[in-house]
């Protein structure tokens, strides 16, 4: 039986203690996510491959060598990400720093916008050391992560292009560390196993803070997104395998194939058969949450 799957995830997130910093270092074969917003920058570096990402209408890729800057503010899901690492600051913590490096700057009445792609040998060999460091276990790595991830944004704002601008506060938004946690355990999460409270006692937050910091990060309800993710599955699962669409639904944990073909139809508009039988998948990233 295929099923069309790659299910080589690699993940692994640091946090400053104040969460105004992350570090996610990923490798990942199969993961599925939709369109969703946090108030931080999003440095996104790639390793041996090339990476992408949708952001608004387009879809922004960037190769080794290269970084891709997400700012605040901006509507994105990843499209492919095979390696890297991403760095979220916050605006406040990077409006400190570029005070240090530019202090003639006046940032008193604006925020800061950066240059959507930087190419930079430093960066990149920054971003080999973080990858190195976010897999090891040794002591004092919160130490060397925190010193690498000070280097990189230094050198980063010493030399590209730094702009007034208006963003958003974080505090608005889920921390992009905290997105990441629920897009990767509503991957993981078979749907009968699914409910609210397992999803912020595994990211460590309050129902109550979650659940309004996620309708603004992503334009629509916790649960509402994961059968959206259940569903961008089945439509890979309907033209990449072989799999019966009975079978599809046990896959997926559905508690009948009935239920499974209401929801598919009630969120795409068409019935799994008839998705199949046009032999085309639509793109898995599209703009099916944000209204």
């Amino acid at each position: 039986m295929n099923t069309g799957q790659r299910n080589i995830n690699v993940s692994n997130l640091w946090s400053s203690i104040d969460r105004e910093i992350s570090v996610h270092y990923f490798q990942y074969g199969d993961i599925h996510s939709l369109e969703h917003i946090h108030g931080e920058f999003s440095i996104n570096i790639p390793l041996d491959h090339p990476i992408s990402y949708r952001i608004g209408n387009r879809t922004e890729s960037v190769a080794p060598g290269s970084v891709l800057v997400i700012q605040p503010g901006e509507w994105h899901t990843g499209v492919d990400l095979s390696h890297g690492v991403t760095i979220s600051v916050s605006v406040r913590s990077l409006k400190a720093l570029c005070a240090a490096v530019h202090p003639s700057s006046d940032l008193a009445d604006g925020n800061i916008s950066i240059s959507r792609f930087i190419k930079d040998e430093r960066l990149k060999s920054l971003g080999h050391e973080l990858a190195y460091e976010m897999c090891n276990t040794s002591a004092g790595k919160d130490i060397v992560i925190t010193s690498l991830v000070t280097q990189f944004l230094i050198y980063l704002l010493r030399g590209w292009a730094v702009h007034l601008n208006h963003a958003i506060e974080s505090s608005r938004h889920l921390y992009a560390a905290e997105m990441v946690r629920t897009i990767e355990h509503m991957n993981d999460c078979p749907k009968r196993s699914f409910s609210l409270h397992t999803l912020c006692t595994a990211i460590g937050t309050s129902q109550s803070r979650f659940v309004s910091l996620f309708n603004a990060s992503t334009g629509s309800s916790p649960l509402v997104f994961y059968n959206r993710i259940l569903i961008q599955k089945a439509k890979h699962l309907l033209v990449q395998s072989d799999l019966s669409i009975k079978e599809t639904a046990y896959i997926l944990d559905f508690q009948s194939e009935s239920h499974f073909c209401s929801l598919f139809r009630s969120i795409t508009g068409t019935p799994p058969s008839a998705f199949r039988n046009a032999g085309e998948l639509v793109p898995l990233y599209t703009s099916t949450v944000r209204r």
